[in-house]
């Protein structure tokens, strides 16, 4: 399967705002986070559809180390400072904790969610 180059995502709030990129849970997608961002209009919120997931479904089979580069490069190309604040929820969590050990660098703080 031929990678697409970039994930489908939601965004709202000024892109010179402090980024939080929501990581949404297995089978879900971007439209899960729709209530929270819309309470964060003092952050630049990004909400991407993982691979294989909703709008990102050609991007290439799933997998967290994918996933986790995937958001590493968003958060270089939709931030304005290449750091983020990363919220993710059980599958969103694998990734984040995955991004903290891949690319540290782009994770400005973390918090990592299973469902209950």
């Amino acid at each position: 399967m031929i990678e697409s180059s970039r994930m489908d995502l939601q965004a709202s709030g000024p892109e010179e705002a402090p980024s939080i990129v929501f990581l949404h849970g297995g089978g879900m997608g971007s439209w899960m986070r729709n209530p929270v961002m819309g309470y964060l209009a003092d952050y630049h919120c990004i909400a991407p559809d993982q691979p294989e997931h909703g709008g990102s479904r050609a991007i290439g089979k799933f997998s967290i180390a994918l996933a986790a580069g995937k958001v590493a490069e968003l958060i270089h190309n939709q931030t304005h400072d290449d750091k983020a604040i990363v919220v993710g929820l059980s599958e969103g969590a694998q990734i984040a904790v995955q991004l903290l050990a891949s690319t540290p660098e782009v994770v400005e703080k973390a918090m990592a969610s299973e469902n209950p």
